[in-house]
């Protein structure tokens, strides 16, 4: 069977497509596509190709198809190379190519990082989520026993805490928001914690951090609002129980500055007023890369920002969907930190949040808004944690002796390939990452 690249070459060779060729040559190899693979990225290459006429019809049937495969692509796009690669890094799905050459060169690749989602529940059987969902190894599916003895019974990939049984199937806000913090890779396994019902317990919530906090997760993304001193107190003290995990909480979306004495309150009424050592506070970017209008902004509190608009991810019913808000940016935050965490094991929350905050582009506009000064930046951060990974040393199953006490910073720089400017940044950075003892 021909492969799709041969088909398109052999289509477009005259210079124009017609709906035949499309629909008898070209759509039946990617018709039931649910997520990004080598042939859907040959169909938005050829729907990106502004050298060749499409036939009425054909470029929306293309869009359309790409679309359910995870692809945002703007209604009134007009077809060019140059918007291929960014229509790419829209899809939740496609392989972050930058992180799997880190992956690579630290040996890292057979790590494995878990987030948890506490939100409502997700659609773990979504296509875009088949290979980030955590198992629990020690329970048995449906067998009505607590295998794991931890007082849950079949608690396979999760619990609604909400509900108090194993029904997390979820609303589509936590299967939007797992989709964003697995993003590009399938080191990320997310784990589902329904915490979140019409009205937060805070009781609940903390049972459901402890829980993920136990079963090894090593990030938890908060994109909810908790705005009651009840709420405040009690999931304070629960993420205070974990120094050693990062939790990563949305800054909220009234389009306010925080700071005390604003209009919810205080410390006590809004969790993103507390500066708790292990927690990140979120905002939100726009497509432009300026503060979303209905983002809550100001340092100290606010720490980071990453884009939280027009983000294209997984929904129920095996679709894709735009949506905005920090709780869009909240896990990119965190999908960004599990990448750091995987190619560098060793990482702790205070780790994370310098490297975050040290990597991110600065600029005067953002210099007041967060903390940071400006957006995250994943791949100086992913770079920056893989180069302290291999000076630290890990124990990654594909590592050599050598990887696992640590090699000479000249040598991993190389091994990275970093070069220039960056290169000198990064290596100086180092300093400020001592070896841990053995």
């Amino acid at each position: 069977m021909p492969k799709i690249s041969d088909v398109i070459r052999d289509v477009v060779a005259d210079k124009r497509i017609s709906r035949e060729e499309w629909e008898t040559q070209v759509k039946p190899k990617v018709a039931q596509a649910q997520v990004a693979s080598p042939e859907t990225r040959e169909v938005l290459e050829l729907w990106g190709n502004d050298e060749f006429e499409a036939e009425a019809g054909v470029r929306d049937d293309m869009r359309s198809l790409l679309m359910h495969a995870g692809y945002d692509i703007p209604k009134n796009a007009v077809p060019k190379k140059e918007l291929v690669e960014q229509i790419a890094q829209s899809n939740i799905t496609e392989i972050d190519k930058d992180f799997e050459f880190l992956l690579e060169q630290t040996g890292t690749r057979q790590n494995l990082t878990k987030v948890a989602v506490l939100d409502g529940g997700f659609q773990i059987e979504h296509p875009a989520l088949g290979d980030n969902r955590w198992t629990n190894p020690a329970e048995i599916p449906d067998n009505n026993l607590d295998d794991d003895g931890d007082g849950l019974v079949d608690d396979v990939h999760g619990w609604d805490f909400a509900h108090g049984d194993k029904d997390f199937s979820g609303n589509a806000h936590g299967t939007h928001v797992a989709g964003i913090a697995t993003r590009g890779t399938d080191r990320i396994q997310a784990m589902t914690l329904l915490a979140v019902d019409d009205v937060i317990e805070p009781g609940e919530v903390a049972a459901a951090i402890d829980y993920a906090c136990a079963k090894g997760a090593r990030v938890v993304n908060m994109s909810l609002k908790i705005d009651d001193e009840d709420e405040v107190l009690g999931i304070k003290e629960a993420i205070e129980r974990h120094p050693d995990v990062l939790f990563v909480k949305s800054a909220g979306n009234d389009g306010e500055k925080l700071e005390e004495g604003w209009f919810f309150g205080d410390a006590k009424c809004f969790l993103p007023l507390n500066q708790i050592p292990n927690m990140l506070v979120v905002a939100a970017s726009d497509a432009k890369g300026e503060r979303a209008r209905i983002s809550n902004f100001g340092a100290p509190y606010a720490t980071l920002a990453m884009r939280g608009a027009e983000v294209y991810s997984s929904v129920p019913d095996n679709g894709y969907e735009s949506r905005d808000g920090t709780s869009m940016a909240t896990p990119n935050v965190s999908a960004v930190a599990a990448k750091c965490l995987t190619l560098a094991p060793k990482l702790t929350p205070q780790d994370m949040r310098k490297i975050l905050v040290d990597t991110s582009d600065r600029s005067d506009y953002w210099k007041d808004l967060c903390l940071a000064g400006g957006l995250v930046n994943q791949g100086r951060a992913t770079r920056l944690a893989a180069l302290i990974g291999l000076v630290q040393g890990h124990a990654g199953e594909q590592a050599s002796s050598a990887e696992r006490v640590g090699i000479d910073p000249q040598v991993a720089a190389d091994r990275l390939e970093l070069r220039g400017e960056e290169r000198v940044k990064l290596l100086a950075m180092l300093a400020e990452y001592p070896v841990p003892a053995p």
